[in-house]
């Protein structure tokens, strides 16, 4: 053995002291590293290869610290590393540095100076302990300490200890303040007692002192919380009384609330969709209804006159059937347009100084014949001359029209109803009132009586007719003349009444559209429509009037009449073939050999679209078919 050691300690001894060092330097599981006077790196051992990712020959000679330091500590760092040489104390010390691949680790180093033989300090040795995972484990569990802290003393909790026979032994945090309650102040008192008339608490601690652990969540006040109670034992297991804790959890709970709130809103809203679109499929199949009754029957009249002799009094009653449903028809897609023109936003007002009382009059006297027809009395009441508003009197009419045509639909036979203008000079209003003591209206309808479709019945009987969309343009057309309009009703079988209010005008002057016009002048007139038989019976309606009338049914074959027959007036429709409407006007506006003309449109087409697209053409008016016969008077007449 003797001779085994010595001959370990010969070989020993020929290995010389520089190399074992660098051996055991390139062996350490530490990081090792040589930095000069100036912070250049001199040496680096290869844990420090492996962890850093660099090469002792591509780091040799660079900075140490705008190498491997985040920016952030460079200089701070450097500072120190200066205040070493100047003889500063060095300590043991944690600083991140950052690897090849930009991640940053976290190293304890250790600092020992390294001298020359006169004792100069020449350089630095660096020997560095990789501490990452323990760095970010002590930060973790210091961020969950103080997340506890913060729960335990900064929340809005109540942590409280009661005894086993259920007396306060603890009670502190922030939530007392919201109780109303200091810390301490309940120490010594019965949980029981103190919440005797909470049966959810009472119960709950119950249960915690006979060892069942309990979650229960409670109003106190305005505010809830959440309340865990747990049964707390001695060392042996046996029970000594219950911990808890309280959380204010009000705003969970008002979050909840309006999380419900809004989840009824949505069913709400999914109930109003499918009503609407339930009101749609009603709508749809009474519009199939209402317009298939009136072409029936003007088929049915068409039928009697071609069978009968045209001046015999069967002959006369057809054609007035025939007027009469022709009438509705136009009625009811006017209705129609007017409503969607309502809802865009597109009708527009002609305001001019209306005097609302002559209207009502005339309305009424209008709608006599026909309350007569049903046996029902209709009284009109003025106490006022004159009721001056500005507005659109052919809309204002179309609103009185439907007031007044509702109390004869739906008031029997021996009823009455009245229509009754006034001013109210405190509100500086006008006042229309129609009273019936017809069907009345149900409480649940009132507030529904003026969306569109809303009373349109579902009865196959449909006796009272119409769409369900007058009240909705009567509403939507007294508002855009700032006005309003309600309803009262006792209830069904108890009558109606509905009030139009409107400003009352500044100016006393009456309405020029009320005035009696003088005789209408006689015109050359071209129609030109593809129809024949609209165009024939519009035609044969213009020569009864006293005009002299030419007609063309196409675009080309108008525009060559034109030139031939020189019309005064063009009425002309747009859907053509050849050319269209606005392709004819035109073609007659450009040419110069024409002498001066009036173009009136004639269209199914109506909205505010088509009427600019007509102007714009050239064409002076825009009427939509089916055209009254005094509205076509009356255009023809204007200059």
């Amino acid at each position: 053995m003797s001779e085994g050691r010595g001959e370990e300690s010969e070989v020993a001894t020929k290995i010389p002291t520089t190399e074992l060092g660098l051996r055991v330097l390139e062996a350490a599981p530490v990081m090792i590293l040589v930095l000069a006077a100036d912070g250049t790196i001199q040496y680096a051992n290869p844990f420090f290869e492996r962890l850093s990712g660099y090469k002792l020959d591509e780091v040799r000679g660079k900075d140490w610290f705008d190498t491997f330091l985040p920016a952030r500590d460079r200089e701070r760092i450097r500072e120190l590393f200066r205040q070493c040489f100047d003889g500063a104390h060095v300590e043991r010390k944690i600083n991140p540095i950052i690897t090849r691949g930009g991640e940053e680790r976290e190293i304890e180093w250790t600092d020992e100076f390294l001298r020359d033989v006169a004792g100069h300090i020449v350089g630095l040795l660096a020997i560095g302990h990789d501490v990452t995972e323990r760095v970010r484990a002590q930060e973790e569990a210091h961020r969950s300490s103080r997340l506890l802290h913060a729960v335990v003393t900064g929340a809005p909790v109540v942590n409280f200890a009661l005894d086993r026979d259920g007396v306060f032994t603890l009670s502190e945090g922030r939530g007392l303040a919201k109780l109303g309650l200091a810390p301490g102040e309940v120490v010594g008192r019965s949980a029981l007692e103190m919440y005797a008339h909470v049966p959810e608490i009472a119960g709950a601690l119950r249960r915690a002192l006979a060892g069942e652990q309990t979650t229960i969540t409670v109003r106190l006040g305005d505010l809830h919380f959440e309340v865990v109670y747990a049964p707390s034992v001695d060392a042996r297991g046996n029970a000594e009384g219950v911990i808890g804790v309280a959380f204010d959890v009000s705003e969970r709970e008002r979050a909840e609330a309006e999380l419900q709130a809004s989840v009824l809103a949505q069913q709400q809203l999914v109930d109003e969709l499918r009503d609407v679109d339930r009101r749609k499929n009603d709508f749809i199949a009474v519009l199939s209804h209402e317009l298939r009754n009136p072409l029936s029957t003007i088929q049915s009249g068409l039928c009697i006159l071609d069978e009968l002799a045209r001046g015999s009094s069967p002959a006369r009653n057809a054609l007035d059937v025939v007027e009469r449903q022709t009438a509705l028809l136009g009625r009811l897609v006017d209705d129609l347009l007017d409503v969607s023109r309502l809802t865009l936003n597109k009708i527009r007002l002609q305001h001019a100084p209306v005097d609302l009382a002559q209207l009502v009059m005339t309305v009424v006297e209008d709608h006599r014949t026909y309350f007569e027809l049903r046996r029902v009395r209709l009284d009109l009441q003025r106490t006022e001359a004159c009721v001056m508003v500005t507005g659109d009197a052919a809309r204002l009419t179309q609103v009185i029209s439907n007031l007044i045509g509702n109390a004869a639909k739906f008031t029997p036979a021996g009823g009455c109803a009245t229509v009754a203008v006034a001013i109210d000079r405190e509100a500086k209003a006008a006042v229309v009132r129609v009273t019936d003591t017809g069907e009345g209206i149900a409480p649940e309808m009132v507030e529904r009586v003026f969306e569109p479709f809303a009373q349109a019945e579902r009865t196959l009987a449909r006796s009272k007719g119409g769409l369900g969309l007058g009240l909705a343009l009567v509403k939507g057309l007294v508002e855009l003349h700032g006005g309003k309009v309600c309803v009262h009703s006792e209830g069904e079988g108890r009558g109606a009444a509905f009030e139009v209010r409107l400003p009352i005008a500044p100016t006393l002057a009456p309405s020029p559209q009320l005035l009696a016009t003088a005789p209408h002048a006689l015109h050359r007139v071209l129609l030109i429509e593809d129809n024949v038989d609209a165009a024939e019976t519009l035609g044969e309606v213009l020569r009864l009037e006293g005009h002299t009338v030419e007609i063309a049914h196409d675009g080309p074959e108008g525009i060559e009449s034109a030139r031939r027959f020189r019309p005064e007036v063009v009425l002309c429709d747009i859907g053509l073939p050849g050319l269209t409407g606005y392709e004819v006007a035109q073609a007659l506006v450009r040419d110069e050999t024409m002498p001066p003309m009036r173009l009136i449109a004639l269209s199914g087409y109506a909205s505010p679209d088509d009427v600019a697209r007509s102007r714009a053409a050239g064409f002076a008016h825009h009427l939509a078919k089916p055209v009254a016969l005094g509205r076509l008077r009356d255009v023809l007449d204007q200059k």
